[in-house]
């Protein structure tokens, strides 16, 4: 039998996949910024690889990380927030009142007191975990692993049809 008659045979039928969510986390690197456009920044407070979205801060730029950093800690910075942009190429006062020219990311986060090391990339990304003939196995299946599982669910898959990604 040949594979066109194979998945010819299965059109219409079901399979049902159990789906969880893997964490993608990678530390940051400032050169690789336009190549990682679907992760999203993230600054830790943590060394843990775990990613907490309750714990961990988002960012859509640097001076609003900054703030949000701050807030959270109830502080002040050490130096009034001004914009990455606006500073990039010009010195500026560090944590212990050097001058410090900004030319990146490493010093701008220096000169408000955070480690770039607590930068990171994360994505969320849907994983097959497993495949089961009907939906009362896989149900089954998710009931009995859940708590191995990140965000878990079941999902139809038709045969003969490319999954989706």
């Amino acid at each position: 039998m040949t594979s066109e008659a194979i998945v010819a045979q299965f059109d219409g039928q079901q399979l049902f996949a159990i789906v969880e969510t893997k964490i993608e986390k990678y530390p940051y690197a400032e050169e690789n910024d336009e190549y990682m456009p679907d992760f999203l920044r993230v600054y830790s407070e943590s060394t843990e690889m775990d990613y907490d979205p309750h714990e961990d801060m988002t960012f859509d730029s640097w001076e609003g990380l900054v703030r949000k950093v701050y807030e959270g800690r109830k502080e002040q910075p050490p130096v009034p927030v001004r914009s990455f942009d606006e500073l990039l190429g010009q010195e500026m006062d560090g944590q212990e009142g050097e001058k410090v020219l900004i030319d990146g990311v490493v010093s701008y986060l220096y000169c408000y007191g955070l480690e770039s090391a607590n930068l990171y990339w994360v994505r969320e990304v849907p994983v097959y975990a497993a495949f089961c003939a009907t939906r009362q196995e896989a149900e089954k299946l998710l009931e009995e692993n859940r708590d191995q599982l990140r965000d878990p669910k079941v999902q139809p898959i038709l045969l003969g049809k490319l999954l989706e990604r």
